[in-house]
């Protein structure tokens, strides 16, 4: 069944990827909304436009169509979870809905809660009783196994493992093919690099590398 009509804030790689993902749940792109005024759109057949004024065009637009349910998605992703948060909380406030994307491929323990706008792409798995806040992506083939807590933005990567009992704070980012070990605690803020090993807690606001994973640099957020 149709989710209805969406747009995308984010006109690179990611939105081909909800693209692709909405059309599979029976979804319509709309348009897409960026920042960057020298971006085009990356779809021939929607409408790009640029910035809050460019999504007051749009929604203008729309309700003079009598378009009048349009939901939020928002492609920006990588260690930007705090600026995915902030546009998807614009979106909101102008009326759109935040809905959570389920590739069919997903599985999801029926233990587990998504948050508003959580993404889960491709042979993503989410596990027993565990806990995703609002406007998480879990990519393709991540696994988030049981009663993992995750805070507001946060972006788990193509391959990431998070083994069980662990805890990552908002706005973190976990990168491609890592693994975290069983009840470990990961701060807000953090950037854990692809293919680390992370093997104990890590505060919030440090960027991590290496297997086992050790900090390299503090982040300025």
């Amino acid at each position: 069944m149709s989710m209805g009509d969406f747009v995308i804030w984010g006109g690179r790689g990611h939105a081909k990827v909800l693209r692709d993902l909405l059309e599979l749940l029976g979804s319509r792109v709309a348009a897409v909304i960026d920042n960057d005024l020298s971006l085009q759109s990356p779809f021939s057949d929607v409408n790009i436009y640029y910035g809050k004024v460019g999504l007051h065009e749009f929604l203008r637009s729309a309700y003079q169509h009598k378009v009048l349910e349009v939901s939020a998605v928002v492609a920006i992703g990588g260690p930007n979870g705090r600026d995915r948060t902030r546009c998807y909380e614009l979106m909101m406030e102008l009326g759109l809905q935040s809905k959570i994307l389920v590739h069919p491929s997903a599985v999801i323990a029926n233990s587990a809660v998504l948050g508003s706008g959580t993404q889960v792409l491709g042979g993503a798995f989410v596990g027993s009783a565990s806990k995703l806040g609002d406007f998480c992506i879990l990519n393709s083939g991540s696994i988030v196994d049981h009663d993992c807590v995750l805070g507001r933005g946060v972006h788990i990567a193509p391959g990431a493992v998070l083994t069980g009992e662990i805890e990552v704070g908002d706005f973190s980012f976990i990168g491609a093919n890592s693994t975290i070990l069983p009840g470990r605690k990961i701060g807000a803020n953090v950037i854990v690099g692809a293919g680390s090993v992370v093997t104990r807690d890590i505060p919030s606001g440090v960027t991590i590398v290496g297997s086992p994973a050790t900090r390299i640099l503090e982040r300025n957020v």
